[in-house]
């Protein structure tokens, strides 16, 4: 905050007539989330405007964390709010949703920003100036056929998320963070970006790293690279989560930890083509409507690939450029042999269906008995794979010490 006000106190001092402050209400890396209110009068004290970002806070905007009441005309309101309802649950297909003081909209006497069917009251065609608009902003500001389905998607959603209720879905999200974290905590080498406080939307990246031997003196090695982390919870678990660099490069240079130095040696890299290289993190996202021995699943798939995930490596290709990890048989086969090559590839949770997928568990009476057996499963094969995966070749225009992952 007092960062900020410097800023606005500079922008005030060079002359600035309009400022502008557009600021993230919910971070969609870390889950951490923004005091709105607080910033929102900073602003309004400086005489700037405020717009926040709603995006990620797909369980926010509508009141669990931040009530979804702009409250223009008070110091602590917002100017303009953007939001993304395709996050909401039941949300895909539903368009982006853009709220502003109705004052702000400064195009009453000229044509809207996009023109188009359904923008136009009247037309001649003699004078482009005889042309007639809209009176109703949402009306002179959708060009072409409206989303119809969308909108009612959207509406829908909203109605759903009213009638599960703002309590239920804190008291539920609270919970789930709070087992995520706890758990992440008791693991050294689960780094978990943004800090470990449970005070955030259920979003929370990290990294794993690879325990180093008792004997050593380092505790930690390299990371296990974010995309390998999530092949492996999706092949071994069938847990789907989303790993790279999503959404906010800066940001993720700042949790990282990334100097000027090596962004320039990334970007370099990257410049070549070697896409793999570009810095990342695992995303896990939970949602409220999950059932707690799901979540507890979820948290104990990721402890597992924490503990022993380095040992699949040698079982996988990796694609330098496009960062892709990619199940290879060849390569289980010369590891393992083909007797347990083609035991881990039957029950690999992909959609491929030149392979054969093993019944249910016979014995399992539940869905937390499934998850049991999958995880002992998945544990009983890891320890038929070598400790230290064998070494692949490094392209030779890449110096192996930027590459900071297992590889």
């Amino acid at each position: 905050m007092e960062r900020l006000e410097e800023e606005l106190r500079s922008a005030r001092a060079q002359g600035r007539r309009k400022i502008l402050g557009s600021f993230s209400a919910c971070s969609n890396v870390t889950g951490l989330i923004t005091d709105t209110r607080a910033i929102a009068r900073l602003l309004h004290r400086h005489g700037a405007l405020a717009c926040f970002d709603f995006a990620a806070g797909y369980t926010l905007c509508s009141g669990p964390h931040i009530q979804l009441d702009m409250r223009s005309s008070e110091e602590d309101g917002y100017d303009a709010m953007v939001m993304s309802p395709h996050k909401f649950l039941g949300g895909p297909g539903t368009p982006g949703l853009l709220l502003i003081r109705r004052s702000l909209y400064k195009l009453k006497n000229h044509p809207p920003s996009t023109c188009g069917g359904g923008t136009v009251d009247y037309v001649n065609g003699f004078n482009e100036e005889d042309t007639i608009y809209y009176e109703k902003i949402e009306e002179r500001e959708e060009a072409g056929t409206p989303q119809i389905l969308g909108k009612l998607r959207c509406a829908l959603t909203f109605w759903v998320k009213e009638s599960v209720g703002t309590k239920l879905i804190v008291q539920r999200e609270n919970l789930f963070m709070e087992k995520v974290i706890k758990s992440f905590s008791s693991h050294e080498n689960i780094k978990v970006l943004g800090g470990k406080q449970f005070n955030r939307a259920p979003i929370l990246s990290f990294n794993i790293f690879k325990m180093e031997p008792e004997s050593s003196t380092s505790g930690l090695g390299k990371q296990i690279h974010g995309r390998f982390v999530v092949k492996l919870l999706s092949d071994l678990f069938g847990v789907q989560l989303r790993g790279g660099c999503a959404c906010a490069g800066p940001y993720g240079h700042a949790l990282l930890g990334i100097t000027p130095e090596l962004s320039l040696t990334m970007r370099a890299y990257i410049q070549k083509g070697y896409g793999g290289l570009k810095p990342g993190w695992s995303r896990l996202s939970l949602s409220y409507c999950m059932l707690e021995e799901e979540v507890d699943y979820v948290v104990s798939a990721i402890v597992s690939v924490a503990k022993y995930g380095h040992r699949f490596l040698g079982l996988y290709d990796f694609d330098w450029k496009s960062g892709t990890w990619t199940y290879s048989k060849k390569r289980a086969n010369e590891l393992v042999g083909d007797d347990l090559a083609s035991n881990f590839s039957s029950f690999r949770h992909v959609n491929d269906p030149t392979l054969v997928h093993p019944p249910e568990c016979a014995t399992c009476r539940n869905q937390a008995e499934r998850f049991h057996h999958h995880l002992e499963r998945a544990e009983a094969f890891s320890y038929l794979l070598p400790s230290c995966p064998p070494l692949r070749s490094i392209p030779s225009d890449v110096d192996p010490r930027d590459v900071y992952f297992l590889i």
